[in-house]
């Protein structure tokens, strides 16, 4: 009894066993065949939209067709055309406007069988430098199903970059009119405006404003003068400081040369010298609205203070210049003899009244110098009182024998002043 009730213990347990072992046969296979059940392309595109949903930079997905199938909240914003979203359209419509593109983007290459691809490109359609990093997608076969790319705005290293590079090379090194010219035109085409123009402030109490250079539609215009009263450049001038503007037109409504563009959007910046007084203004405008504001304030900073100082030594040529036109025309007319020499006494100018007076050309005594013409035992002490009027900035008044060439010598009073450039630097004596 003992040894049959034993073997029916022995076939349960043996049954037991065989049940458990199909059982973990059959979990085993359930767990093979879960394993090796591949993720559906839904489920993959939404795994890898929750990624891209977590960046600040614009993100994207592609199918091999090269159609945007899921894309980020930045890239919505950023390259949404007409507020659309992107997802379904193709990429070379979103980023570049056109399904024609000149050369091969990253983003086909990437399609076209490479693993990676990265660019620095301008994208036509933002009007913008963007880098590009575009990756290749599997699924866990190895087969590939799609891109997955980023882009990130870098239009203002580029912008700044450029205009760096067009200051130091060219007309905009050289300084001058040209250089006014040529930085409207680099700014209305690297900012992508219809007009930009750079103006000073006249000399009647800074009431108006001429412009020295303009360009509108990429073309140097004529240049024009208006009163600030009622402007946006009078809030400029006033503050101090650069202004964005949505919606001028009606305040520039009354400037002839303006109202025919439309323009709508206004940034400007004030031009200061040296003792930080406003000298001027540097402008650009749009007829539509100006897509980044800030991006063209900070680009019109960087060049602002070269603006500003070739600015400050075209006004100080100018009053110069005017100065030198009195000074010939008083000289011109006056009986008493007057000349300017340089620092070393070389002749630089001399009054028409020393050939009737003297009996000497004007323009055979240019580049000699004053002291040769002076009496020996006069010329040390004449030397030493000009050296110390220089070193003291003071005019002086000395009385000394001068030779003409033709005639005997002469007694003369000498009363010599110190020219002076706006700067402060002494360039010139007058006596």
């Amino acid at each position: 009894m003992k040894i049959e009730k034993r073997k029916r213990k022995q076939a349960q347990l043996v049954r037991e066993l065989d049940t458990l072992r199909e059982t973990v046969n059959a979990l085993r296979a359930d767990i093979g065949a879960r394993a090796v059940t591949p993720p559906s392309e839904e489920s993959l595109e939404r795994t890898w939209e929750q990624c891209i949903d977590t960046l600040d930079d614009a993100g994207c997905i592609l199918d091999m067709s090269g159609t945007i199938i899921a894309c980020n909240r930045a890239m919505r914003e950023r390259f949404g055309r007409n507020n659309d979203n992107p997802v379904g359209q193709n990429y070379r419509l979103v980023f570049y406007g056109s399904d024609a593109v000149d050369s091969e983007p990253p983003w086909g290459t990437v399609l076209s069988g490479a693993l990676v691809a990265q660019a620095e490109t301008f994208l036509p359609a933002m009007k913008g430098w963007f880098s590009v990093s575009c990756y290749a997608l599997h699924n866990p076969q190895g087969q590939r199903w799609g891109v997955i790319s980023i882009v990130r705005d870098i239009t203002e290293p580029e912008q700044r970059e450029e205009l760096l590079r067009k200051f130091s090379q060219g007309s905009l090194a050289a300084g001058g009119v040209m250089f006014f010219r040529e930085l409207v035109l680099s700014l209305a085409e690297t900012l992508d405006v219809s007009c930009a123009y750079i103006a000073e402030l006249t000399q009647d109490h800074g009431a108006t404003i001429k412009t020295l250079a303009v360009c509108t539609h990429g073309e140097i215009a004529d240049n024009f003068e208006f009163p600030l009263a009622n402007t946006p450049c009078a809030e400029v001038l006033k503050r101090h400081r650069g202004t964005v503007v949505t919606g001028a037109g009606p305040q520039l409504a009354h400037v002839a040369a303006l109202e025919r563009l439309h323009l709508d959007s206004y940034v400007g910046l004030p031009l200061l010298d040296s003792m930080s007084r406003a000298v001027g203004i540097m402008v650009v405008m749009n007829q539509g609205p100006i897509m980044n504001p800030q991006l063209v304030e900070t680009t019109l900073r960087l060049v602002a203070v070269r603006v500003a100082s070739e600015l400050e030594r075209k006004q100080a040529e100018d009053t110069l210049q005017e100065s030198e036109e009195r000074y010939r025309t008083l000289a011109e007319n006056t009986y008493d003899l007057i000349c300017k020499t340089t620092l070393r006494g070389e002749y630089s100018y001399l009054s028409p009244n020393y050939r009737d007076v003297l009996g000497d050309d004007p323009s055979e005594l240019l580049g000699t110098n004053l002291f040769d013409h002076i009496h020996p035992e006069d010329r040390v002490a004449v030397r030493d009182k000009f050296e110390n009027a220089r070193i003291r900035m003071t005019s002086v008044s000395v009385v000394h024998r001068y030779h003409p060439r033709h005639r005997d010598w002469r007694w003369f009073e000498n009363d010599d002043c110190q020219w002076f450039e706006s700067t402060g630097r002494l360039v010139q004596v007058a006596g």
